[in-house]
């Protein structure tokens, strides 16, 4: 098999290496590289530096506004909570970041897609657009991993309302994703 032209969707560019999370895009992509394929970045949070700062809230401003009720989210959080499979990276999709999407997929012109994690679920519908085959990176098998951490902390206060809601959604969103996509990478039993 000769090169391939990648696009690897990620949330926050993972250069250089801040977190666990990022070392290990770096190093697939490293991998990938040296393999003689052709990767290319898509980053999500570049585009929202700007226009995020009006459109986005993220948990923090919501907990200090005031919308919990009862510890449920209100419909202040923001859309994605009355969706059953919404999380707030959802409000990132914004029309230009699809748009910046689609101009990197129609230069790149890429056979491969990755989605870092079911985080970037909303690009599925953008990519659809071209030929790329869509793999979904479901390193950390979230369903599962949420599940076991939500029953593990029963120190949750109210104040954690949007990580019960997004515990509870994790293994739904996760399998919808993987529904939409033509691969998944996850861990093995091993790892």
């Amino acid at each position: 098999m000769g090169a391939v032209r990648v696009v690897y969707v990620v949330r926050n560019h993972p250069l250089p290496s801040r977190s666990g999370g990022s070392m290990r895009i770096a190093a697939i992509v490293q991998g990938l590289e040296k393999l003689g394929h052709e990767v290319s970045y898509f980053d999500v949070g570049e585009l929202l530096d700007g226009a995020k700062q009006a459109t986005h809230r993220d948990s923090r401003a919501v907990r200090r506004s005031g919308v919990w009720a009862n510890e449920t989210l209100t419909d202040e959080a923001g859309p994605w909570v009355k969706d059953p499979l919404g999380q707030p990276s959802d409000a990132d999709w914004l029309p230009h970041v699809h748009q910046g999407l689609a101009g990197l997929l129609s230069t790149v012109d890429p056979e491969v897609v990755i989605l870092d994690t079911p985080l970037t679920k909303a690009a599925i519908p953008t990519i659809r657009n071209f030929p790329a085959r869509i793999v979904l990176d479901s390193h950390n098998v979230d369903g599962l991993l949420s599940h076991d951490l939500l029953h593990l902390r029963n120190d949750l206060a109210s104040e954690d309302a949007t990580y019960r809601l997004i515990a509870r959604r994790a293994g739904a969103i996760e399998r919808h994703t993987a529904d939409r996509v033509d691969a998944v990478w996850a861990c093995s039993p091993a790892d």
